[in-house]
């Protein structure tokens, strides 16, 4: 029920495309629709785990451009370098849980400080647009597969990881029991800190992830690039019906309200809307659909 207002929205906009420009139905138009997607679902599932820990990563986009920057300058010419750096950024979102548990420094704070320090590193990597996408990135985003589109695989395969992990293992329930009530962990002996930490650290991947996407799908990098997906993946998570309380975040949820609100980009292109406006219209619409799932909250009895 959490995740029915993101399919609904998803689900109107995709029909809405169908009615505007039919041949993006055809097999080469929905893999470009996912293809340039795809970052916008790491993205989402990214901030998915941020908020299951009753979080919030303001450095997000910030982060998905650097790693964007490293993709495509350090891993075309020094690999090792490069997957170390990616490596260390994740490193450096389990350092950030570290010292939100540890220090209960507010976790927008961290984060947005963070975003800085992560602007600046790409920034001296590569000061302007620029770079490539690494040979063997570029064919693992071409791979022509049997029955459907790749970008559909990808996207199953995302939300399928996330949504096992969150509901399937052992270690998810006690994450999202840290989100929902951290003190119910100390009293059964679990670790705190090990929780927000490794909820911290799946964002991290998804933040790598999300900056090969970029890379794969653009050719290149701008450091720049990616800041709007920090408040992007905030709207599709609680689009997808994650609580700001913690405990409660859905990753088909947000994957949903992430394949949502990169298709309404597309659509607002297609009906030819000025870039000028369609921030507004995008706003208008998570207004509707926050609304929507408002009134679905208090027809189920949810207080």
């Amino acid at each position: 029920m959490s995740a029915l207002p993101a399919f609904l929205f998803c689900a109107v906009v995709v029909v809405l495309i169908a009615i505007t420009e039919p041949d993006t139905m055809s097999a080469f138009g929905i893999e470009l629709l996912l293809t340039a997607a795809i970052p916008a679902v790491f993205a989402a599932l990214a901030q998915c785990f941020i908020i299951l820990a009753g979080d919030i990563d303001l450095g997000l986009g910030s982060a998905m451009g650097l790693a964007n920057v490293v993709a495509a300058t350090l891993l075309v010419s020094h690999l090792a370098e490069g997957v170390a750096a990616l490596v260390g950024l994740i490193a450096a979102y389990a350092a950030i849980g570290w010292l939100v548990e540890t220090f209960h420094v507010p976790a927008v704070i961290v984060t947005l400080g963070a975003s800085f320090v992560w602007l600046g590193i790409a920034l001296i990597m590569q000061p302007e647009p620029g770079g490539t996408a690494p040979n063997w990135l570029s064919r693992i985003y071409g791979l022509v597969l049997p029955v459907v589109p790749e970008p559909v695989y990808i996207v199953i395969a995302a939300t399928g990881v996330a949504y096992w992990i969150i509901s399937r293992t052992g270690y998810g329930v006690v994450m999202r029991a840290f989100g929902n009530r951290p003190s119910a962990l100390t009293q059964v002996g679990r670790s705190r800190l090990r929780a927000r930490m490794g909820l911290y650290s799946l964002a991290g991947i998804c933040v790598v992830l999300g900056g090969l996407a970029v890379t794969a799908v653009s050719f290149g990098s701008d450091a720049n690039a990616s800041a709007t997906y920090t408040l992007s993946s905030i709207a599709a998570a609680v689009i997808g019906g994650a609580e700001f309380s913690g405990g409660v975040a859905s990753p088909t949820g947000a994957v949903l309200g992430g394949l949502a609100l990169a298709f309404m980009s597309s659509l607002l292109s297609f009906l030819n809307v000025s870039t000028n406006y369609q921030s507004a219209v995008l706003g208008l619409c998570l207004v509707a659909v926050f609304g929507l799932r408002r009134v679905l909250k208090r027809g189920g009895g949810d207080s």
